[in-house]
């Protein structure tokens, strides 16, 4: 049976020090770290943190998860390729989105980000959200025929959201994980009390 590497690390919280946070985290032995635009975009980081990424992501994944903003305005549309752009200058793989894609025009800006990102050699992974849970198959199928798109699996989202529309099975974030369709391509490890998302550690709730 061949074995599968996986790299464990952290993300950037907005309000701390994230430079900090970084040298920690590698300090401790994580080998992977997400810049998380929470609240806040590329120019936000000062250049020494930007390089301090650079430097260390050959012996670091680095990732990217975009701001939490809906993807039908072209204003927005310009934030997320600034957020690209800043991944391919710290020479981040993945590239993961957490839109809501109600509209078609978010469609088609989906298609421009993810062009993009293949011109730059990242990977874009969509996340099932709240938002999206119910339908994320539909969603993900039209994005699916592009190499470079995967899933990012967030397993507190999972827990809280349903798996469709019509299911009436209590919720599960084991059952939701082997309903998806396409390529798991990042985790987003937390737990919860079933009900809220808690972002708590991943022994504590009601995951098992």
């Amino acid at each position: 049976m061949s074995r599968v590497h996986i790299s464990i690390g952290f993300q950037t919280v907005n309000g701390l020090d994230n430079e900090k946070l970084f040298r920690d985290s590698i300090e401790i032995g994580a080998t992977a770290f997400e810049v998380f635009f929470d609240g806040f975009l590329p120019n936000t980081f000062s250049q020494d943190f930007k390089k301090l990424l650079i430097r260390s992501s050959e012996e670091v994944i680095l990732t990217v998860h975009s701001p939490i903003i809906s993807l039908v305005t072209t204003k927005n549309k310009d934030k997320m390729l600034s957020c690209l752009k800043f991944a391919k200058e710290i020479n981040a793989k993945l590239f993961t989105i957490h839109g809501d894609f109600k509209a078609r025009k978010a469609f088609s800006n989906m298609k421009e980000i993810i062009k993009n990102a293949l011109d730059f050699d990242i990977k874009i992974c969509l996340e099932n959200t709240f938002i999206t849970s119910n339908r994320f198959n539909e969603i993900f199928a039209h994005f699916a025929n592009n190499a470079n798109v995967g899933i990012t699996f967030d397993m507190g989202h999972a827990q809280i959201a349903p798996i469709s529309l019509a299911s009436s099975e209590k919720k599960n974030a084991i059952r939701y994980l082997s309903s998806l369709d396409g390529q798991i391509l990042e985790l987003h490890a937390h737990n919860n009390n079933g009900l809220t998302d808690d972002h708590l550690p991943v022994r504590d709730g009601v995951i098992s």
